[in-house]
């Protein structure tokens, strides 16, 4: 097993995690994880407490953003999402429905 690094920059409206597995598949990777990160997003949906969340935008910033990524899909993400209000909702952010805003980038750590 290889332990495989990346700093990936995704673009506007991709949403973070089917971006995030192309990424993975594209290099190899069995699983991933996220390390780090730091961006935007248009607007965020998130799931919390059994509850489905939508956090109207523009320009949203992420922070904390943890979690596993899947190549095949099913990954899951969780995070902080920073509103222009200050007001911060945390969640697991749901899948297909998260586009980045302006740009995002993130450390990754791959298995293969």
């Amino acid at each position: 097993m290889t332990t495989t690094y990346l700093l990936v920059k995704l673009q506007p409206n991709q949403d973070v995690t089917q971006a995030l597995e192309t990424v993975a598949r594209e290099n190899g990777f069995r699983t991933a994880r996220i390390l780090a990160s730091v961006g935007s997003l248009v607007e965020s949906v998130v799931d919390r407490e059994g509850e489905r969340v939508r956090v109207s935008g523009p320009g949203q910033e992420i922070a904390g953003l943890s979690g596993t990524i899947d190549p095949a899909g099913g990954s899951s993400l969780s995070g902080y999402v920073c509103c222009m209000d200050s007001t911060v909702i945390p969640g697991t952010f749901a899948y297909g429905l998260n586009a980045v805003g302006v740009t995002f980038e993130v450390l990754m750590e791959g298995e293969t």
